[in-house]
């Protein structure tokens, strides 16, 4: 279903402005609540599901947990970064911002008028014809001796990058690093597993299995939630024993440290 969502502001003054939006605040609230829509809030630490529902001209909703090559699309019309093809926190912000500079009711939600007028910048979008979904992919069983010898070589990378100085913007040896963009960085670089992009969330949100500190082992990626509201705003690659690898913060550089919190999660990739 569209057109609650991504619907032209209604006309004919202030008042009927106010009775048809209080109507419509009504209306996609109680559709929100039997969960006939959904309204794109989330937790930051873990990315609503979505569903796969498209417009009636074809183009896939998007919505923040989306992704996908149309995600990526507009990441690129919004100059988004990473352009990670995932749809988190990052790209909800550009959205919404488009959305008010256009006149088109901000819910962050990527539907009807906002793919036309996201389709008036750089290269329009062309969505795919709809085809039946495929059967998954089966599960393949990574042996204890080849994981191994993965992790061996994640962290071997992740010890020669010590020193390198913490860098908000930064994505390689040369610019510094910030904790996701050395996380994503070292399982690239070490093993060719790209963890989904420079960004906490995303990392998470994709990682294959999340798992209790009791399950972790050197290798697993950690992350911090001691942040307001429980935010996931740090990462670092487990190297055993209470201690990480990470990129901490300003004006220290990528090291080995002992855990200062207990307010973690893990996530196993490898």
């Amino acid at each position: 279903m569209f057109g609650i969502a991504d619907r032209a502001r209604p006309q004919g003054g202030t008042r009927a402005f106010a009775l048809k939006k209080s109507a419509a605040v009504v209306l996609v609230g109680a559709l929100a609540a039997s969960g006939t829509i959904m309204t794109g809030a989330g937790s930051a630490s873990a990315a609503p599901t979505p569903r796969a529902s498209y417009t009636t001209t074809g183009f896939p909703i998007l919505r923040e947990g989306s992704q996908s090559a149309a995600v990526k699309n507009i990441q690129a019309k919004l100059k988004v970064k990473p352009r990670t093809g995932y749809f988190g926190p990052l790209t909800l912000a550009a959205v919404k911002k488009f959305q008010r500079s256009r006149g088109i009711p901000t819910t962050g939600v990527v539907a009807e008028l906002t793919w036309a007028a996201l389709n008036r910048l750089g290269k329009a979008y062309r969505p795919a014809a709809v085809t039946k979904a495929k059967a998954p992919a089966k599960k393949v069983t990574v042996s204890s001796s080849t994981r191994q010898a993965r992790v061996n070589k994640v962290l071997a990378f992740a010890a020669k990058l010590k020193g390198i100085p913490y860098k908000s913007a930064g994505y390689s040896p040369s610019t510094g690093f910030n904790c996701s963009s050395y996380t994503q960085y070292v399982f690239q670089n070490a093993i060719g597993h790209n963890l989904g992009g420079a960004y906490t969330v995303t990392q998470y949100s994709l990682a294959k299995q999340k798992i209790t500190r009791a399950q972790a082992k050197p290798g697993d990626l950690v992350f911090f939630h001691d942040y307001p509201n429980n935010f996931l705003g740090h990462v670092g690659i487990y190297a055993g024993n209470n201690k990480y690898w990470h990129a901490p913060r300003p004006g220290r550089v990528v090291s080995i440290d002992t855990f200062p919190t207990n307010k973690l999660k893990f996530a196993r990739v490898i």
